[in-house]
């Protein structure tokens, strides 16, 4: 697909971009304003920049397009040439989208989304409409452009594409923070998957941080638009609107998410000897508390990523009896843990059957299995709070392939201890709180398990209480 010959490409995309131009210009002369167009060009034909940047926000929106409007009809206010700058989006968007599919597959699928694109009813509509959609999907479709590519081969002149045309799309409509939310999510599990570097993790979450932070900024000189907003977001509102809203906005309390980073965990096994990872170690953790009836009750997920480095040496087996020379490597340990528990005391203190699954790059398999524990969620009424969690798994169960060309299978068994101490730092009625503390695990090996195991590591980290 990416051996395609240049020359049909081209050729094809000087087709589809003139064909593109021609079913959006044909009769848009007939047309005028409609009364949304003419609040916007209203607003964009101010008399001076300054206005054309304070005025939109009596429409609700942010200003870019309109200052791009504004100086666009510095040269001409004839409707058709106003509409002029839209097409120029619109095609620009046919090009990006040709981009798109072929910086994610190939040329072909590049010029069959260049196709969906031009002869699309919405685009069509959009590209010759004087609002602020044409620019707004385009820098969209840009900031999209940069994502795929970053995933592929990731540097500096990207992300800063990425991030100046996410923040375009947001200046131009708020509504592009939601597809954005989602490219960031996308984007961190993809690292979390390549296991990249903290420098790459600490410079996606920032460049998402000035985005949304220029963004939040932009909404508060918006205050019609926060305001016209507040409705929805209001508990009163939803409740009304929605039945199944109410039953779960009434029975879901103090949830919270938490992201922190561990500081060099030390982990033993049968490849590590207590080598502390340089990689980016770190832990995801959220929790919330319902009732069901009277019974109180707390849901709570929880994911730990350690990395290890394993030098030239001698590993033991599966059975403990041989042992195998292993070349150099880095490895990685996970933990994928959820929980549910009932409250026996206050203040949130329960009792929890809880399933883990651990898996290992090390050639392991991964052990799963249910446990029971005892823990405390953390206070979001104190300034400094504290929690902690014990919990005990009697038969994690694996299997892996053993003697020649793996072809029989040996069962793992561990008995597991997970624990966790921690405190939280919260000022007086933020939500925003820094939590502190130490985790850690230890694995005693049964059956055929090659050796016992721990990890161990502190922490510091930020996290979210919403109430």
């Amino acid at each position: 697909m990416r051996n395609a010959g240049s020359l049909p490409v081209y050729l094809a995309l000087a087709a589809l971009l003139p064909v593109g131009a021609y079913v959006r210009v044909h009769g848009a002369g007939g047309y005028y304003y409609n009364s949304d167009e003419a609040a916007y060009v209203h607003i964009a034909a101010a008399k001076t920049l300054a206005e054309a940047w304070s005025l939109p926000r009596y429409e609700m929106q942010p200003p870019l397009p309109y200052l791009l409007s504004h100086c666009w009809m510095i040269i001409s206010d004839d409707p058709s040439f106003v509409r002029g700058l839209s097409l120029l989006f619109g095609l620009a968007t046919i090009y990006l989208f040709y981009q798109d599919g072929r910086a994610a597959i190939g040329h072909i699928t590049g010029v069959a989304c260049a196709a969906l694109a031009t002869f699309s009813h919405a685009l069509i509509i959009l590209s010759f409409s004087v609002l602020q959609y044409a620019p707004f999907l385009f820098f969209m479709t840009a900031a999209f452009y940069y994502f795929v590519r970053l995933n592929r081969k990731p540097d500096l002149r990207k992300l800063l594409c990425y991030a100046g045309c996410s923040l375009a799309a947001c200046m131009s409509h708020f509504s592009a923070m939601l597809t954005l939310a989602c490219i960031a999510v996308t984007g961190t599990l993809i690292l979390l998957r390549k296991r990249a570097r903290f420098s790459m993790h600490a410079s996606w979450v920032a460049v998402h941080l000035v985005v949304v932070g220029v963004t939040l900024i932009a909404c508060r000189a918006w205050e019609p638009f926060v305001n016209s907003m507040k409705p929805f977001f209001d508990a009163a509102t939803f409740r009304a609107l929605s039945p199944l809203g109410a039953r779960v906005m009434a029975a879901l309390t103090f949830p919270f998410v938490v992201g922190d980073y561990l500081f060099q965990p030390k982990v033993y096994n049968e490849f590590s000897h207590g080598q502390q990872s340089t990689q980016a170690d770190y832990a995801l953790r959220g929790a919330t508390e319902f009732n069901l009836g009277d019974f109180p009750f707390m849901i709570e997920g929880e994911y730990r990523h350690f990395d290890y480095f394993h030098g030239d040496g001698l590993v033991t087996n599966p059975g403990r009896a041989t042992q195998s020379f292993v070349p150099a490597s880095n490895e990685y340990d996970d933990d994928v843990d959820g929980r549910i528990g009932l409250k026996l005391l206050d203040p949130r203190i329960y009792l929890a059957v809880s399933y883990l699954n651990k898996r290992t790059s090390a050639s392991g398999p991964q052990v799963v299995g249910p446990g029971l524990g005892l823990e405390k969620l953390p206070d979001y009424e104190a300034p400094l709070g504290v929690y902690f969690s014990a919990y005990y798994y009697p038969n994690l169960v694996g299997q892996i392939g053993v003697g020649p060309n793996q072809a029989q299978l040996a069962v793992l068994r561990y008995r597991v201890l997970t624990y966790q101490l921690g405190f939280t730092l919260k000022p007086e009625k933020s939500p925003i709180f820094i939590d502190l503390g130490a985790l850690g695990d230890r694995m005693t090996a049964r059956g055929n398990a090659p050796s016992n195991e721990t990890h161990l590591s502190p922490y510091a980290g930020i996290g979210f209480f919403s109430y």
